[in-house]
This record gives structure tokens, C-alpha cells and sequence, in this order.
């Protein structure tokens, strides 16, 4: 497989393409490629993207399997 890279980026980059994130708005650029690799960010400080996986040139077959859990601090008011 190849592809999949994240970035992370500063929220007014919603909506760009990684190569359109200006370097000082730029968080981590990273690729997760071992079973159970993580990154966790705040949600409402941060953009994420990902970039498409594609069939890489080794032979066999690819997987890749992803789980987004998204958290933000909640603290009801009574």
C-alpha cells in the first residue's frame, strides 16, 4: 500500500489540500503504518486530512483498516 499520510492543521485550514496549508499553520505531517499506531489531537483546535490509499508496488494485497474516535471536553451547566 502506499498513501495515507495525515496532516494536521490549524482550523482556519479546513477544507484546503495539504500542499495549500501555509508552513506556520502546519501542525504534523505523519504516516501511521504499524498495526494499532495512533495520534490524538483536540478536536475543535485542530483540521485533519488524509490522504487516499492506493495499491503500492509490492506484491499481494493491501488492508487498511482505521478507527476516528473524536473527543471534545463537555461540562454541562445546571
Amino acid at each position: 500500500m502506499a498513501g495515507g499520510e495525515n496532516v494536521i492543521a490549524r482550523p482556519e485550514c479546513a477544507g484546503s489540500r495539504p500542499d495549500e496549508v501555509p508552513p506556520k499553520a502546519l501542525h504534523e505531517r505523519f504516516t501511521l503504518c504499524e498495526p494499532l499506531d495512533g495520534y490524538a489531537v483536540h478536536d475543535h483546535r485542530f483540521r485533519h486530512y488524509v490522504a487516499p490509499v492506493r495499491l503500492g508496488a509490492d506484491p499481494g494485497h493491501g488492508d487498511r483498516r482505521i478507527l476516528i474516535i473524536g473527543l471534545a471536553p463537555y461540562a454541562p451547566q445546571l
